[in-house]
């Protein structure tokens, strides 16, 4: 199968809260909407974990395998640098606190364990036409503003 996944996050420091959100999808259909806030304060935290929960579920619902190919749409380019350097067995890009990507760690070797090809792409944010990066945008603000 191939998957289409676009990720967002959000972030209010001053409220401690961010909020994260992720469309899975395939050439056919929409596999996935997820979203959710938390306490934080960082917007990379939020960025972060959005990959993570779209992995995460990959893995634990939908069985990744070799046959499998997952690309990812994110607009945070310390985000993709992160993920990328967590794959490859690299150190984290500077300016990515360690602390943040550790829980990623593990879901991503699981990911990659399956033998599924993992592609993470750059997308200009927040553009002013309609697409799927924008809806989530809105979602993670949505959860940011109502702790969804």
């Amino acid at each position: 199968m191939n998957y289409i996944i676009y990720t967002d996050g959000s972030c209010k420091p001053d409220m401690e809260r961010a909020a994260y959100s992720y469309i899975i999808r395939t050439k056919k259909k929409c596999v996935k909407i997820g979203y959710a806030s938390y306490d934080g304060r960082h917007i990379l935290g939020a960025e972060i974990s959005a990959v993570r929960e779209a992995i995460r579920y990959l893995v634990s619902t939908k069985r990744l395998t070799n046959e499998d190919t997952v690309k990812f749409f994110i607009d945070s380019l310390f985000t993709l640098k992160a993920y990328s350097a967590i794959i490859k067995g690299f150190d984290l890009p500077e300016g990515v606190r360690p602390e943040l990507v550790e829980s990623a760690r593990p879901i991503v070797k699981a990911a990659v364990d399956t033998g599924a090809k993992l592609y993470f792409n750059k997308v200009d944010a927040h553009q002013d036409e309609f697409n799927t990066n924008k809806v989530c945008d809105s979602l993670a603000k949505l959860a940011l503003s109502y702790n969804m």
